[in-house]
């Protein structure tokens, strides 16, 4: 019995499958051919406990249970590859997201140090430019400095060497002006009285005959024209 039992409930869920899901047009023979070609392709035998199948499909012990049959192997191997798939994919979506959360970190720290950097550039600049600023200024400074001191003993200098020097120029322009002013008066004065005449003829002076505006020709004498001046002796 008991290499018929293996045989014949293996035919028989192979037979229960087929009559509850039947196909349209089909009967209880077409249903147990196909049970046989199933039994045939699984177990790679010819089921031959046919007779035995007839007289046990009846009874109680092997008819069809309301409950849920447990999987088969095929079943649970097909479940357990399922579940590995969708663990594998879990795992690798984890990775994956692991791995982008840490480039993503990556990537902030990487900013942050370059921010950082560039701030501390930015200092530095900034710390150049104004000691650049503060030289400038001192050597600035210095230079103002120097450059008054250098010109205040040459004002002082100066000042000492070009007084006298106007004092002598005034001093020694002063009395030509004088002088010539005086000649100017002198020659005016002669100018005038050799136009009016003297009140009186002084002898052995010479005038020009300017009293009478006699001219004289002395052309015939000299050879020239011209006032002749004689003196007052002969004019008288």
């Amino acid at each position: 019995w008991k290499p018929l039992q293996q045989a014949c409930l293996k035919f028989d869920a192979l037979y229960n499958r087929i009559a509850n899901n039947t196909e349209s047009g089909t009967s209880p023979d077409d249903w147990m051919l196909n049970a046989r070609g199933m039994y045939q392709e699984q177990v790679h035998k010819h089921f031959t406990a046919n007779q035995a199948w007839i007289l046990l499909k009846d009874i109680p012990k092997f008819k069809k249970l309301s409950g849920k049959a447990k999987n088969g192997i095929h079943q649970a191997k097909h479940k357990v590859t399922k579940d590995e798939y969708k663990q594998k994919k879990m795992k690798l979506l984890e990775s994956l997201e692991k791995q982008s959360a840490k480039r993503t970190l990556e990537a902030k720290c990487a900013n942050e140090e370059a921010t950082r950097a560039n701030n501390i550039q930015e200092e530095w600049v900034a710390l150049d430019q104004e000691k650049n600023e503060m030289t400038l200024m001192f050597q600035d400074q210095s230079l103002r400095a120097s450059n008054e001191r250098t010109s205040r003993p040459s004002t002082s200098e100066n000042e000492g060497t070009s007084s006298p020097p106007t004092s002598e120029n005034d001093g020694n322009s002063r009395p030509p002006t004088s002088e010539k002013d005086s000649n100017d008066d002198e020659s005016e004065e002669e100018e005038d009285n050799l136009r009016d005449g003297p009140d009186e003829p002084v002898a052995g002076t010479c005038y020009p005959l300017a009293g009478t505006r006699q001219r004289v020709a002395a052309a015939t004498t000299t050879g020239m024209t011209g006032e002749a001046f004689l003196p007052v002796k002969e004019v008288l």
